[in-house]
């Protein structure tokens, strides 16, 4: 064992490669730093997830940046392993970082347990949008097992004051999130309202104004989107009751597409009406 930073015992996550030639050399430092890369974004999105701001665009300050930063503390020679802590020393900050980790942890297990993917409201979870948005950086993770660098695969881990699942990425991991590049994740059962601004009867899909600067497009049974067409007016508001549906890599909270299974119109108009 190869210490080569301070606090090593404080570590709150460790990056493990594993392959055959990992007892003589280490990782070549584009597959090392990608992966870094990536899991420092996990934890940024986590946060921005957590605080609600997971939107396209979204920017964090440059005290966030810094409070969020990781560094390595120590390197494990034999099977190319990197712990990690907090570049910050704050205890504050030390706290929030390790809810972040275990967030991210869960949110990146769906990859590795093959979960992803379920329009089954009892295997729902709350984090669909976080898993959406982190897919580039779990490919990207992914991506480094058959490379160059001969990884066969990739622990990642928190530290065992840390309740948070461990991670195995392997070759079946890979081509399990390549498999899903092009699906629908499916969201949790919720209600959405607005009104109407344009309809596709090719598709049965309707674009709708939730809220200022927010347009959602919404999926229908060809039934409800007669009824829509035929029987409602102009600047209506309807209630629509599904769930969101979300594209990988996605970085919204807002609502952007949405798999319709009830319409209800209401007796309100938007007196601001307009398309």
């Amino acid at each position: 064992m190869k210490k080569v930073m301070e606090n090593a015992d404080n570590s709150l996550l460790s990056i493990r490669f594993i392959g055959q030639g990992f007892t003589k050399n280490t990782m070549p430092i584009y597959e090392l730093g990608s992966t870094f890369i990536a899991i420092q974004r996990v934890v940024y999105k986590t946060h921005l997830f957590s605080t609600s701001r997971l939107e396209k665009g979204a920017r964090l300050s440059f005290d966030e940046r810094r409070e969020l930063a990781l560094r390595i503390s120590e390197i494990k020679e034999g099977s190319d392993e990197y712990s990690l802590i907090t570049f910050l020393t704050d205890p504050v900050v030390i706290d929030h970082v390790k809810t972040l980790i275990v967030d991210g942890l869960i949110a990146i297990s769906a990859y590795t347990l093959g979960k992803v993917l379920s329009k089954e409201k009892s295997k729902q979870v709350d984090n669909q949008t976080l898993i959406a948005a982190i897919y580039n950086e779990i490919s990207s993770v992914s991506d480094r097992i058959g490379n160059i660098s001969g990884v066969d695969s990739i622990e990642i881990f928190p530290s065992e004051k840390l309740k948070g699942p461990k991670i195995k990425i392997n070759m079946e991991t890979q081509e399990y999130i390549r498999e899903i590049q092009h699906e629908t994740l499916y969201g949790e059962e919720q209600t959405l309202s607005g009104y109407i601004t344009r309809m596709y009867p090719n598709r049965f899909v309707i674009d709708i104004k939730v809220a200022p600067n927010y347009y959602t497009k919404i999926h229908l049974n060809p039934e409800d989107f007669d009824v829509l067409r035929y029987k409602t007016q102009l600047g209506q508001i309807i209630d629509f009751l599904g769930r969101p549906m979300y594209k990988f890599g996605q970085i919204t909270q807002n609502v952007k597409e949405f798999e319709s299974i009830k319409v209800t119109p209401t007796d309100e108009f938007d007196l601001n009406f307009q398309i």
